[in-house]
């Protein structure tokens, strides 16, 4: 029997992968996991959707190409249990740059999925992390999977108007497999904080995590320990896995990030499973070689290519202590080298940019 209890519960990806046959069983599902969400019960939900409607169906307002009402729509649960969440500060980031070019942006978290603004909403964006949220009556819905691609279904891609994706290779194998057109487009940094100006490089910690443990043994971290290499990490719980020494602290300001990632000798990071198999890269790729840091990571396809040298892998426990060594910091090139491909990847990679692209698919839509 499945259990759906409120709070923050999430209803598994794979009863809506794999569809449970017809329509209205699906339709019955995403209904509990909105119930969820929104912290009330089913015929709450009911209400508050068939309200929305009657209001979307009512406005007088018209819409506007060039300034366009925009809900960027997060799984991130509200108060401090979604503190720190880096969908959190994308959406945030996006948010601004959607502005910059002359539209109005608002960030409604797992709570907000449904809110008294959401009638005047013209471009629903939904980034896709861990939960599905359904589309909005009344306006333009795209949807933009940013990690965890293993839970989407057909479903879920059919009832968007748009659909993008922050990997090459799964935007293509996707179209092709559903007929469905997925757009690549890749996770972004916000090159105004992260820069390589900063701090000075080599002044901070020698082996640098940021990252909370997600409830599991990290296992990039798993392997440092295994091949003695000490890294220093901040993020919470991680207690539960390593010795307290190596825990600078639980949470660190996003205004002081770039400069942890500049000053560190060399950055670590990893992905979940299904990012790494599907060439999803993770946000903090971005942020941290735009911020001039040495990066050592697991293997995803395509990431030495687009991170252009700033970004080395690993496969073994030995192969990470060869690269955390302090005496092979030259494979990542000149500090010069460093800075000028931290600079391409800001330009390339930036918020500014993703939102000028969302705004041409909009009006291409409209």
């Amino acid at each position: 029997m499945l259990h759906l209890a409120m709070g923050h519960f999430v209803l598994p990806d794979w009863v809506f992968r794999f569809g449970w046959g017809t329509p209205g069983t699906y339709q019955f599902l995403q209904l509990r996991m909105e119930a969820a969400q929104l912290e009330t019960s089913r015929t709450q939900v009911r209400k508050t959707r068939k309200h929305l409607n009657a209001s979307v169906a009512n406005r007088k307002r018209s819409r506007d190409a060039s300034d366009l009402r925009w809900a960027i729509k997060t799984s991130v649960p509200a108060g401090t249990s979604g503190q720190g969440w880096g969908d959190l500060y994308f959406a945030q980031e996006l948010a601004s740059s959607l502005e910059k070019l002359g539209h109005t942006a608002r960030v409604d978290l797992r709570t907000d999925v449904i809110n008294p603004q959401s009638a005047d909403d013209d471009i629903v964006l939904v980034l896709r992390g861990v939960e599905r949220i359904r589309p909005q009556r009344g306006a333009v819905n795209l949807l933009w999977v940013i990690s965890h691609p293993s839970r989407i279904s057909t479903h879920e891609l059919k009832s968007f108007d748009a659909v993008f994706a922050a990997s090459d290779s799964w935007s293509i194998k996707i179209s092709a497999k559903t007929g469905i057109p997925v757009t690549a487009l890749l996770q972004a940094t916000n090159p105004a904080k992260f820069n390589p100006t900063v701090s000075a490089p080599d002044t901070g910690h020698e082996v640098l995590f940021l990252g909370n443990t997600r409830n599991e043994f990290r296992q990039v971290i798993r392997d440092c320990l295994q091949a003695g290499v000490s890294p220093t990490i901040y993020g919470k719980d991680w207690d539960r896995f390593v010795p307290s020494e190596l825990i600078a602290g639980e949470f660190v300001a996003n205004s002081e990030i770039a400069a942890l990632y500049r000053s560190a000798g060399v950055v670590l990071n990893d992905h979940w499973d299904d990012m790494a198999n599907e060439g999803f890269f993770s946000n903090r790729l971005f942020d941290a070689v735009a911020s001039g840091g040495r990066v050592v990571s697991d293997q995803v396809d395509g990431i030495e290519q687009v991170f252009s040298g700033s970004v080395k892998t690993y496969c073994t426990p030995a192969e990470l202590a060869e690269l955390c060594n302090i005496d092979n910091r030259g494979i990542w090139g000149t500090q010069s080298e460093i800075v000028e491909r931290a600079n391409s990847i800001g330009q390339k990679h930036s918020f500014d940019q993703r939102a000028k692209e969302l705004v041409q698919a909009v009006q291409n839509l409209i």
